[in-house]
């Protein structure tokens, strides 16, 4: 049988050494701070498609404006994507 004297001396030894590895853990991510950016923020995608009515017609989008504003009569349109490398990061 396990004396109850070591169990405690396991349990304490356990402790000091996961507050150890936390220490070390910490500081690791204090010196490495991680820099988060959106990859979205570079500029406008609304060249990378063209739009169409239900007639055919391509509807001109303006993309001067935030967020781009494509204006049309119709609710019923068409999107095709005409440059795909526009939309890659």
């Amino acid at each position: 049988m396990v004396q109850k004297g070591s169990q405690a001396g396991f349990v304490q030894v356990l402790v000091i050494l996961l507050l150890l590895a936390g220490i070390g853990i910490s500081l690791y991510l204090v010196q490495n701070p991680q820099i988060l950016k959106s990859r979205a923020s570079g500029g406008s995608f609304i060249n990378a498609f063209e739009f169409k009515d239900k007639d055919g017609n391509l509807i001109k989008c303006d993309s001067s404006t935030t967020p781009p504003t494509c204006t049309t009569k119709s609710l019923d349109i068409q999107v095709r994507v005409k440059d795909v490398n526009a939309l890659l990061p």
